[in-house]
């Protein structure tokens, strides 16, 4: 896996690294080079000590609707929108080619 790793200069030398997807997973180090050395070492050891769990959590209808959700659907069986929609993807699939022939 690939983790995206933060390297900071500390003020009084040397560097931290901290990975922002594993909160708490730090390290430190003289050169940058170094710390991602280190770095390395620690995402292994975070990531051997933690446990990963599933948590299922019933809908009560807190969660924020998207705005979409009312209209999805609406032109499903007009067939006047199906000619829109082969014209919107047959824009979609070129659209360089459309722009370098108005040139």
């Amino acid at each position: 896996m690939r983790y995206a790793v933060v390297v900071q200069p500390r003020r009084h030398g040397g560097f931290v690294a901290s990975v922002p997807a594993l909160p708490g997973c730090r390290s430190h180090g003289t050169t940058e080079g170094e710390v991602l050395m280190n770095m390395h070492t620690a995402i292994a050891r975070h990531l051997k000590r933690a446990k990963i769990f599933q948590v299922e959590v019933e809908d009560n209808g807190a969660a924020t609707k998207n705005p979409w959700d009312s209209i999805i659907g609406m032109f499903e069986n007009d067939s006047i929108f199906d000619d829109v929609e082969r014209e919107i993807k047959r824009a979609r699939v070129h659209p360089k080619n459309k722009a370098r022939k108005k040139k």
